[in-house]
């Protein structure tokens, strides 16, 4: 006769490893978001050294050399940053829930290609004031998408561990 084996513990197991792939997901996204962004910083660093080191009166002179910084960065690092926001699977979710999660990039990086769409406008108007308050927005918004995920990446590594110790006391690894 075959001895009956307790599956019960297989369950609570499984669901305890989806939610450890899960957050290992999460993390591995937010960790391929950082070198997008430092990208787009550096990049957008020289535009910004650029358009604060420009008056209204040597606009004209120097729009040219701006306007081809600012093509870099929308040309390529606001791209990648946008084709990585379209691919995003787990950033965009709670932990808990699976609901939207508050912290999701996607709208901010929206923002930014928002903000940046005016940018290139205030250049190809030739209007310095406009520049100059849309490159700050810019820049105080990358700063606060580099600063979120930052604070999110060590959140998440945080709780992860945490995660793994529990599992193992309630496991008995």
């Amino acid at each position: 006769m075959p001895v009956a084996h307790d599956d019960s513990w297989l369950q609570p197991l499984g669901e305890a490893f989806h939610e450890v792939a899960f957050r290992a997901n999460r993390l591995r996204e937010w960790m391929e978001f950082e070198p997008l962004l430092r990208n787009l910083e550096n990049r957008f660093s020289q535009f910004y050294s650029e358009v604060k080191n420009t008056s209204k009166d040597n606009f004209g002179s120097k729009v040219d050399t701006i306007q081809t910084i600012w093509s870099f960065c929308q040309e390529s690092d606001i791209v990648d940053l946008e084709k990585f926001t379209d691919g995003i699977q787990h950033i965009n979710q709670s932990l808990v829930t699976g609901d939207i999660n508050k912290s999701d990039p996607t709208a901010q990086v929206l923002k930014l290609i928002d903000i940046g769409g005016k940018i290139r406008k205030s250049m190809d108007d030739l209007v310095f004031n406009d520049l100059k308050t849309n490159s700050n927005d810019f820049q105080m918004l990358l700063k606060g998408l580099t600063s979120n995920r930052r604070n999110v990446v060590g959140k998440e590594v945080r709780e992860l561990c945490e995660l793994t110790i529990r599992l193992r006391a309630e496991f008995k690894f």
